[in-house]
């Protein structure tokens, strides 16, 4: 039915010819420009805020397709195979190959094996214009015709390398992988231009039938290739079939994709890359960074970390490391940053500053350090103690802060009051706290649960003035950054003595009753 098809298809552009009416049945050709525009991967680039690519992210479900290939990034062995098996007068004709056509109506006529006169530009016109086949032999026929008439056309103003590299790209291989890209990473993870012989006859044969079994692709394979040993050739096709394609994805950069890292200025989607505010060059060595540390950590059972490092006017993330990696972690898919977990004596900077901000304290006001039994009611009572467990009796309250000591904190939290510091912690940021009832003293040793983003985006509303005082503000940067404040837990020369100023404490662990 094919075959007439062509031939009646043949008669009607004479006729239709004849009388000028062969216009009627064409349609616009976009030009190559154009279609290569409006391409769209169903995986497409996540760039760092310098346009470097980060990994690939795939955006849509009803197809697999990968960047565009050019045609001068195909492998000759893929090129040659293609225009022979597929059409191998590609570059004498235009459009149509009449010899192939003739020769289609002599198979019908002496009954012999059929075999379509489809040319490659026939089959781009049918790809970027989709219809239904086999609705009725007229709409059939009519559809045939415009599909010789177009592909004429198309060839008028495309060049034939233009004619390949969007057949490459828009072609149909198997199940959802469209383009040769897709296909080329899939079956065999690497690039169109590293395809051997082999590799290329499998995906020339894919698409003449795209969804045939091993032992047909196998036959097709042993045509293009003339290859007698069919059954070595069948043992490997099998071998590739029977698992499902895989595109691997490069978290070299980023193991933990967040849509938090999307810078929201740009292009939400553009036609090929998602932009994000991230760093690379801070990004990578961050996470080199959290990689060695756990290995010097592995024997003290620590395997996770994560990283987060914003801009402090912005909020903007400049690194984002949810774990350090598929191959370092047991939980590849965890994103330590939102995980909720106790925040320790990170909370203490909060607390003091709204003491700082209430002009309750200052920097320099005294605080007991004392044993001290605190009741909660019940019968129960709580007694807070330095990690070290030293009292060191009246100690300033920035010296208390940047030591990291766990009684003044109480004592602090205490002054202000939990129900103002935890209005505070929501005007900060923080999600699923606790009544003012339930948490008590060890509210100021961290027991409530908060993730990294959270802590971490409440430290830059303290370093830039969004919620405190500017004079709290100062205090807590003067308490944080200064060696002579943290000398009780840290001593004077310490990992944290650098060349600048730089806030910096430890949280140090909850000792309960």
């Amino acid at each position: 039915m094919r075959i007439g098809l062509y031939l009646l298809s043949g008669v009607l552009i004479l006729i239709l010819t004849w009388l000028g009416l062969e216009t009627w049945f064409s349609v616009p050709i976009k030009s190559f420009a154009e279609v290569q525009k409006s391409y769209q991967a169903s995986d497409v680039l996540v760039l760092d805020r310098n346009d470097y690519p980060l990994e690939v992210l795939r955006i849509r479900d009803h197809e697999r397709s990968l960047a565009w290939t050019a045609w001068s990034q195909v492998s000759p062995s893929f090129q040659k195979l293609l225009v022979q098996t597929e059409d191998k007068r590609f570059f004498e004709h235009h459009g149509v190959d009449s010899l192939a056509l003739f020769h289609s109506l002599y198979q019908v006529a002496f009954k012999k094996a059929k075999r379509g006169a489809s040319t490659l530009s026939m089959q781009l016109i049918h790809i970027l214009n989709p219809n239904q086949r086999h609705q009725s032999f007229i709409k059939d026929l009519i559809t045939k015709f415009r599909q010789i008439i177009n592909a004429k056309n198309l060839e008028k103003t495309w060049s034939k390398n233009e004619i390949l590299e969007a057949y490459i790209n828009k072609v149909s291989f198997r199940g959802e992988l469209v383009g040769l890209g897709a296909a080329s990473f899939g079956y065999f993870n690497k690039s169109p231009e590293a395809l051997d012989d082999f590799e290329s006859a499998f995906l020339t044969a894919l698409i003449r039938s795209p969804n045939s079994n091993a032992q047909k692709v196998s036959k097709r394979i042993c045509q293009i290739l003339s290859e007698h040993n069919c059954a070595e050739v069948e043992v490997r096709v099998n071998s590739i079939l029977k698992k499902d394609y895989h595109i691997t994805r490069n978290m070299d950069h980023l193991p933990v994709l967040s849509e938090l890292i999307f810078d929201k200025k740009a292009e939400p989607i553009s036609e090929k890359n998602l932009k994000t505010s991230l760093d690379i060059r801070i990004q990578d060595l961050a996470l080199q960074a959290l990689r060695e540390q756990l290995l010097e950590l592995k024997n003290k059972n620590v395997n996770e970390g994560a990283i987060l490092v914003l801009e402090n006017k912005t909020g903007t993330p400049i690194v984002y490391i949810g774990n350090p990696g598929a191959q370092f972690t047991s939980f590849p898919k965890l994103d330590g940053i939102q995980a909720k977990r106790q925040v320790g004596s990170t909370i203490k900077a909060l607390i003091y500053a709204s003491a700082f901000d209430l002009n309750i304290l200052n920097v320099n006001s005294l605080l007991e350090d004392t044993k001290e039994d605190i009741s909660l009611g019940g019968g129960q009572v709580y007694h807070p103690k330095n990690y070290d467990r030293i009292f060191r009796g009246n100690v300033g309250a920035g010296e208390a802060l940047a030591s990291s000591l766990n009684v003044p904190a109480v004592r602090t939290l205490a002054l202000v009051g939990e129900q103002r510091i935890l209005e505070n912690l929501k005007s900060l940021g923080f999600k699923s706290l606790q009544d003012d009832d339930f948490y008590g003293p060890s509210l100021a040793l961290g027991s409530l649960d908060a993730s990294l983003w959270e802590m971490t985006q409440s430290y830059r509303a303290l370093a830039s003035g969004e919620l405190f005082s500017k004079s709290a503000t100062e205090q807590i940067f003067q308490a944080l950054a200064l060696p002579e404040y943290r000398r009780f837990t840290f001593g004077l020369d310490n990992i944290l003595t650098l060349p600048f100023l730089a806030a910096a404490g430890k949280p140090a662990e909850i000792h309960g009753p």
